[in-house]
């Protein structure tokens, strides 16, 4: 028995099958732990994206708001990494309409993988998402500025005969765009302009007089019959100001002499200020890329057609607009998008040392730094009369477009430059910045 009692061998044996299962409930924990973390992180990443759903319909009916909530999560639950039972009949949805608050919530259990070993058959997971509509019965006044310049035909990587091209995408970008800020929006809060650009912009024929001084008359220099609005920058500095047309004269272009380039002047003019989703969506349907990059062009041209100064000036927009900056029921901002470099300068708006186009030579940049230059001192003064400025730079060029990516972010207010490698990311780029004109905010 002496014997028996100290005889070591095969101790390890009945030693681990002892703690066989205190290891395996550790392992368990540690394994179960992670699937619970990564659970909990897709569950809370679905209730996300439900509430921003939701808080984009917020004042639509319960029952619509709840269809459209439900089905964002069970969309987005259906990519879960371990398969759940979990589905949006387990998201508890409060609302409050008074203060604009939006709430969602759940509570789910996971079945344990080896932690039942240690009793445990499940592991309790819970997550909210809460968002806030907190528009004040604010209206929106936006700008958008989009780049029309020749590149746009091609596709991302630059292929001019690939598609989808960038214009396409752009425009399913922009009609997306148009159509969530229309959404459950009052009436007449919604106010857009559309600014295509390129090396000029194209108010439209309608503007004669007060485009040139002196303006043209029946016995004075007249606009050639084939111009369809093509405009040069004002200089003299009221390129950085914005005085009323009838106080400080622009001159016309005469690029646009064949004929099919003027169509695409006529086709490609402003769309002032509009409250109707209809005649902005028919605009960004039939735009055209042709031509040159001149930011500032863009820029300038989206800042006129939100200035109080040029009230009365452009055709169909009410005469209460554009509203004084200090008129804080409305949010004033523009949106710059551009794919690429400035590369071209109008003979009547460079300096004298500086020259019109060195675009054909890819060292001399003294051009494109002036325009650089001039475009940052406009997003500077647009910033002073309190308009928000967005800017998208719709390239996958991101480490070898730098002055782009540099220029663009110095522009934009802070928190609000986007680069957008693709279309999808373009989409996501201009769904962001609607909802932050909805001044919709996940906060919790």
């Amino acid at each position: 028995m002496k014997s028996f009692f100290h005889d070591e061998r095969g101790s390890f044996a009945i030693l681990f099958g002892i703690l066989m299962i205190p290891l395996i409930g550790v392992v368990g924990l540690a394994i179960d732990s992670a699937r619970a973390f990564t659970i909990r992180g897709q569950i809370q990443q679905a209730l996300d994206s439900a509430a921003l759903a939701g808080g984009r319909v917020f004042y639509s009916t319960q029952v619509d708001r709840n269809t459209v909530i439900r089905s964002y999560f069970d969309n987005n639950v259906k990519n879960f990494r371990y398969q759940t039972n979990i589905t949006s009949a387990d998201v508890q949805i409060d609302s409050n309409t008074s203060t604009g608050m939006l709430t969602l919530h759940m509570t789910a259990k996971m079945p344990t993988l080896l932690m039942g070993v240690l009793g445990f058959k499940s592991v309790p997971i819970s997550a909210t998402a809460q968002v806030r509509r907190n528009d004040e019965d604010k209206g929106i006044e936006l700008a958008m500025a989009l780049d029309m310049s020749g590149s746009m035909n091609e596709d991302i990587s630059g292929c001019a005969t690939c598609t989808p091209s960038r214009l396409s995408l752009l425009k399913t970008a922009a009609t997306n765009l148009i159509s969530f800020l229309f959404t459950d929006m009052p009436a007449n809060k919604v106010y857009i302009s559309i600014v295509p650009w390129n090396s000029q912009t194209y108010p439209g024929l309608s503007y004669t007089s007060w485009l040139v001084s002196p303006a043209p008359t029946s016995t004075t220099s007249v606009l050639p019959p084939w111009w369809y609005g093509a405009l040069y920058m004002r200089n003299g500095g009221d390129d950085l100001n914005d005085k009323s047309p009838l106080v400080s004269k622009f001159r016309y272009s005469p690029y646009g002499y064949d004929p099919y380039t003027a169509e695409d002047n006529r086709i490609n003019t402003i769309k002032p200020l509009s409250s109707s989703q209809s005649e902005l969506l028919d605009k960004i349907n039939i735009l055209i890329a042709r031509g040159w990059t001149n930011s500032t062009v863009g820029l300038f041209w989206g800042w006129m057609t939100l200035s109080p100064k040029w009230r009365n000036i452009w055709n169909g927009v009410p005469s209460t607009r554009p509203l004084d900056y200090t008129d804080t029921s409305s949010i004033k901002a523009l949106i710059l998008m551009t794919d690429g470099e400035d590369n071209h300068l109008s003979w009547s708006y460079s300096p004298a040392a500086v020259p019109d186009d060195d675009i054909t030579d890819p060292n001399d940049h003294e051009a494109r730094d002036w325009i650089e230059a001039r475009s940052l001192q406009t997003c500077t003064r647009i910033k002073e009369n309190g308009i928000r400025i967005y800017t998208v730079a719709f390239t996958n060029e991101v480490a070898t477009n730098t002055t782009v990516i540099d220029f663009l972010k110095a522009c934009a207010t802070t928190g609000y430059f986007f680069v957008a490698p693709d279309g999808t990311t373009l989409n996501s780029a201009f769904q962001s910045i609607g909802s932050d004109l909805k001044s919709l905010r996940l906060i919790r």
